[in-house]
């Protein structure tokens, strides 16, 4: 009799678990398939936002359920984590860039300082020791400007939120550089004319993750106008966000079809949110939604992201080489 129990207890748990990995495969293929269909439905262009997460599930799943079960579906499974692995290969396959020797390079870093207000002191402190030419906030309040002025950093500040919003873009810069806000809608991006060596444009707008097909268009016509605006100029041109979504979606392919390339290709896999302290899933965990995208004659010399700092999102930092 106690063998029998422990019979059934086994096959219990064996088609528990077998029914587990089949629905995490099947849900993860579904998402893969609908990541790339966001013109049709708003959701899934959110879908494609997690492509590193997709892999991860697929292979895991392909393994387990063709070593316990059959090899057809673990066939199916990591058929959908190739599908998802070539999408990815770019941020390993691209070449890198070094400049001429002693080119001139610029470094920009870019941060959403979201949910940050409360540990503002340390920011602040980061700020005192940042080594860069522009440095983008964004998630900021116009509650930001005074302690900023005050506290003897190493920028100026050339754009700051304008009153009543609760969420808009500061831009500091150690070098000369004049700004200005575009409104589209309700919403706002800066272009900011940079002097110097070589000067540059830079446009920086910021967008959260919709929740809705409106919010999903208002989105859009951001972007749209945001790519609009960075096209137009003589100047080399860099856009940065945090624009709520990975390079993945339709929503992003806005600024590629404009002739902007993102700065990721050749840096690896960089999720900038959300921040997740786990044992060997933690870099994984989160997906690169905060962004640096370059115009043609723009040359990525570096990459990273970091260090970790309050609130859910990482900074990002490009060196950047500037063709003249």
């Amino acid at each position: 009799m106690p063998t029998r129990r422990r019979t059934a207890a086994g096959l219990g748990f064996r088609t528990f678990f077998g029914l587990v990995v089949l629905l995490a495969g099947i849900g993860a293929s579904v998402l893969t398939v609908a990541g790339f269909l966001g013109d049709l439905w708003w959701p899934f262009d959110l879908a494609a936002d997690h492509r590193m997460q997709y892999f991860g599930v697929l292979v895991l799943a392909a393994i387990l359920y063709g070593l316990a079960f059959g090899r057809g579906t673990a066939v199916v499974f990591a058929a959908a984590a190739a599908v998802n692995a070539v999408v990815l290969a770019p941020l390993w396959l691209a070449g890198t860039t070094t400049p001429p020797e002693g080119a001139p390079t610029v470094r920009i870093v870019l941060y959403d300082a979201e949910r940050a207000a409360a540990s503002r002191p340390l920011l602040l402190r980061w700020l005192a020791d940042l080594d860069a030419d522009v440095v983008v906030l964004q998630g900021t309040t116009p509650e930001w400007s005074d302690p900023i002025a005050e506290a003897d950093l190493p920028f100026e500040p050339v754009i700051e939120p304008a009153p009543g919003v609760l969420e808009g873009t500061t831009v500091l810069a150690s070098v000369p550089a004049e700004g200005e806000l575009v409104t589209v809608r309700r919403s706002t991006f800066a272009v900011v004319e940079v002097d110097g060596d070589t000067p540059y444009t830079l446009v920086a707008v910021e967008s959260n993750r919709p929740d809705s097909q409106a919010a999903h268009e208002a989105r859009l016509d951001l972007f749209s106008a945001a790519a609009d605006r960075a096209t137009q100029t003589e100047r080399p041109v860099v856009v940065v966000g945090s624009l709520g979504t990975t390079r993945w979606s339709k929503a992003f392919s806005v600024f590629t079809d404009a002739g902007l390339r993102s700065t990721e290709d050749g840096f690896g896999y960089q999720p900038t949110w959300m921040r997740a302290d786990l044992p060997l899933i933690g870099p994984y965990f989160g997906i690169p939604v905060d962004h640096i995208l370059v115009g043609p004659g723009i040359r990525v010399v570096d990459r990273s992201v970091g260090p970790e700092l309050a609130g859910p999102h990482r900074p990002v930092t490009a060196t950047l080489h500037l063709r003249p």
